[in-house]
């Protein structure tokens, strides 16, 4: 018999403000999913890049973190356009998802 792990996550919180409640809450969803939240990495920007969201300096450094810390899954607590998301997943080699799709799947 094969014992199945839980998907390990991190939570990204790329915004302007703090907003802990809302950072909370998402980390309350991820374990209503059954995942093993492991840390969540919050970024304060100034704009969003249309392509990955956050800027390519940045989307490198945590691509190398979650590949060290052996993370399966990415959530975002900022909505994401498909293209984003897409992008996000081809550059960390791992499934990401938004806030949204989290609330979906419970």
């Amino acid at each position: 018999m094969k014992i199945e792990q839980k998907k390990r996550v991190v939570l990204i919180d790329a915004s302007e403000a703090e907003h802990p409640e809302a950072i909370a809450e998402t980390i309350e969803l991820i374990k209503a999913c059954d995942y093993e939240f492991v840390d969540v990495w919050i970024q304060r920007i100034k704009s969003i890049t249309s392509a990955t969201y956050l800027g390519s300096g940045k989307v490198m450094e945590f691509a190398s973190q979650l590949q060290a810390m052996e993370i399966d899954a990415v959530i975002f607590q900022q909505s994401l356009s498909p293209l984003q998301a897409a992008n996000l997943q081809s550059l960390f080699n791992i499934p990401v998802y938004d806030r949204s799709e989290l609330i979906v799947e419970i």
